[in-house]
C-alpha cells in the first residue's frame, strides 16, 4: 500500500519485510532446529520445514486476489492485505512463546 505515495518508501518496507520474515525466519528456524533436534533426525525435520514453506509460493496470487483493478480491497477503510499481513505476523509472535527454552528438554531427561 505504501508504493502509491512513495516508491522508495516502498522499497524500504520490502526489504525490512523481506528481511525480517524471509531471512530472519530462516535464520531462527534453522537455529531451533540445530539446538533442539538430534542429529540423526536432522535431516528429516528439514525436509519437513521446506515442505511447511511451501504455501508461502501462493502468498503472491493470494495476494492479487485481494486487489481489484488499481484499488486494493479494505475493510473499515484499511486495506485487507495489511490487516491479513498484520494478523497473520501477530499469530506468529504469540506462537514463538510457545516454543521451549534451549536446553529445557535436556534438563528434563
Amino acid at each position: 500500500t505504501v508504493g502509491r505515495f512513495s516508491a522508495p518508501l516502498c522499497g524500504l518496507v520490502f526489504l525490512l519485510r523481506g528481511g525480517s520474515i524471509g531471512w530472519g525466519l530462516w535464520v531462527v528456524m534453522n537455529h531451533f532446529l540445530l539446538t533442539h533436534i538430534p542429529e540423526e533426525e536432522r535431516s528429516l525435520f528439514i525436509g519437513l520445514i521446506n515442505l511447511l514453506f511451501l504455501p508461502s509460493a501462493f502468498y503472491p496470487f493470494l495476494g492479487g486476489l485481494l486487489v481489484r483493478g488499481d484499488r486494493f480491497l479494505s475493510l473499515g477503510g484499511a486495506p485487507l492485505l495489511f490487516l491479513l499481513a498484520a494478523v497473520i505476523t501477530g499469530i506468529g509472535l504469540v506462537a514463538t512463546y510457545r516454543l521451549p527454552e534451549a536446553g529445557a528438554e535436556q534438563s528434563h531427561a
